[in-house]
């Protein structure tokens, strides 16, 4: 057995400062946040039926806290970050996730990364954009499924578009063609978290497509 590294005094203080900041305990040191940084990708922290949020470039730290926030609440496996455009460690993100930031399975990554990692994990792929024709509620989130959230001006790359299972989109009655990213991420997630929660078994299988 391999010498146990004792993390520094110092890593401890930073918990308990970064714990302060957001209001709530966080037990996992900035050593563990550095190391769980890139384990969904590598390692595969999976349950045999995973949900994952997946964001490409979301521009405002305000929203992609938020984003984390609620992907804990929905339970999710995991977060990926595509093509940042703000850094997840910014304050105002730890701030807006509430401390969740330290809580959900995170990892950063470019976009032909997470359709390649997806892909060969059997994940199926659901991007939100108003061009869609699929209503959200009408797609099966009750298999192994990621939610994908483009930027807050541009949206989704052509590349998700095209590389994604199926396209979905959230009605809008007014006259704004979309919602806010974290907010639309929050309605997608939790229909996922509807389906799931019906008790009705999944028929619908991992998704085998070789990109």
């Amino acid at each position: 057995m391999g010498a146990q590294v004792k993390k520094p005094s110092a890593v401890a203080d930073l918990t308990r400062i970064f714990s302060s900041v957001v209001g709530v305990s966080c037990s996992m040191t900035v050593l563990d946040v550095a190391i769980s940084w890139r384990a969904i990708l590598l390692v595969g922290l999976l349950n045999w039926n995973p949900l994952i949020l997946v964001v490409e470039s979301i521009e405002k730290p305000g929203n992609l806290g938020t984003m984390l926030r609620t992907a804990d609440a929905a339970g999710v496996d995991g977060v990926i970050v595509c093509e940042p455009t703000t850094d997840p460690f910014n304050p105002n993100v730890v701030r807006a996730s509430l401390g969740c930031l330290f809580l959900v399975p995170l990892a950063v990554s470019s976009t032909s990364q997470a359709i390649q990692w997806l892909a060969d994990n059997g994940i199926r792929t659901f991007a939100a954009t108003p061009a869609a024709t699929l209503y959200y509620w009408h797609a099966d989130f009750r298999g192994p499924s990621a939610i994908v959230i483009g930027s807050e001006q541009y949206g989704l790359t052509e590349t998700w578009l095209r590389e994604a299972r199926e396209q979905i989109r959230i009605p809008m009655g007014g006259q704004v063609d979309s919602l806010n990213a974290a907010m639309a991420a929050g309605v997608a997630l939790f229909e996922a978290v509807r389906q799931r929660s019906a008790g009705e078994a999944s028929n619908v299988q991992p998704d085998t497509r070789i990109s």
